[in-house]
């Protein structure tokens, strides 16, 4: 499968450019210029599953010779539903498979990490395990995340802008999923994500986390729906 890449993106200049991987229900990648994230291009895999998906994508790389080319950063984001948090105070990096296993009991990929100093936690997740050999095996200096650090590092730029004493809760809708996260004075409170088919699905996701985390009109702040910018760095 040959990908058109628009004729304003010149990839004779790799570097100029941040390739992002993303990981989820439907594999995608996008081409991000740094100096300019309003110039991106996105494309994304579908299929009937997940393991079709991921062939594609697979196939397209492949294809596509400028996949191999040495851009500014690569990055591969996961939006993956088995992930976790554990307080940094907790966390001891030789039990992480004992906290998936725990909390996932069909869990048999490669577990990840990325820490958020800023809120005193940890993220752990995982990629399946194909998955992951493949994109070691295929990428150069790979940079894995996941979406709550991003969902975080958006909160960190708001709260700068926009000080509060209460909680803020951030909302953004990506492919099928809602993903919320929910914060007071630089502390995490909360971070999920729920099956949204459409926008009454995000909206009742969105009151739900509101009730259970005693919402308050008066001093509290909804950001609904957010738009993350391209990761660009």
């Amino acid at each position: 499968m040959e990908i058109t890449i628009p004729e304003n993106m010149d990839l004779s200049r790799p570097k100029r450019y941040v390739l992002n991987i993303e990981m989820g229900k439907y594999p995608a990648f996008s081409l991000t210029d740094k100096a300019d994230r309003q110039l991106t291009f996105r494309h994304v895999f579908t299929g009937n599953t997940q393991e079709e998906s991921f062939r594609r994508f697979r196939d397209a790389f492949y294809d596509n010779a400028f996949f191999a080319e040495q851009f500014h950063k690569v990055n591969v984001i996961s939006y993956l539903p088995s992930f976790t948090f554990v307080p940094q105070l907790l966390y001891d990096h030789k039990d992480r498979a004992l906290y998936m296993k725990f909390l996932f009991t069909e869990h048999n990929g490669k577990i990840l990490t990325q820490a958020l100093p800023e809120h005193e936690a940890v993220i752990l997740y995982s990629l399946p395990q194909t998955i992951f050999d493949f994109l070691q095996r295929s990428l150069i200096d790979a940079n894995y995340m996941h979406w709550t650090a991003m969902m975080a590092q958006y909160y960190a730029r708001q709260s700068a802008e926009h000080p509060s004493d209460g909680k803020q809760i951030l909302v953004y809708r990506h492919e099928d999923q809602a993903l919320i996260m929910a914060f007071v004075q630089n502390q995490l409170l909360f971070g999920n994500q729920f099956p949204c088919k459409n926008d009454s699905d995000m909206r009742y996701y969105t009151l739900y986390v509101c009730q259970q985390l005693t919402f308050d009109n008066q001093c509290d702040s909804l950001f609904y729906p957010i738009e993350l910018p391209p990761c660009a760095s």
